[in-house]
């Protein structure tokens, strides 16, 4: 999500981390734009597919237009674990 978060920002985006409740990770807005964006990550080089939640999935097909996938590849593990570090 750092990543999306640091792009997005980079853009021009305020960004309002909204995973903990919507099936959405950040709401992105920039004037009167608003986007739902959701995160996927993978360590993979190659990304031809993703798993979505129906949620996800719901949101994003009742929504199309104003929601954006963001999809972070070749992510490198430094410590697994309870506290995670990529």
């Amino acid at each position: 999500m750092e990543v999306t978060h640091e792009y997005l920002s980079k853009l021009g985006y305020k960004l309002k981390d909204t995973s903990a409740k919507n099936p959405f990770d950040y709401l992105a807005t920039k004037g009167e734009e608003a986007i739902k964006v959701e995160v996927k990550g993978t360590t993979s080089g190659l990304v031809d597919s993703i798993m979505m939640t129906s949620n996800e999935v719901n949101l994003h097909t009742n929504e199309a237009g104003t929601t954006a996938l963001a999809i972070v590849s070749e992510i490198e593990f430094i410590e697994r674990g309870e506290n995670t570090k990529c």
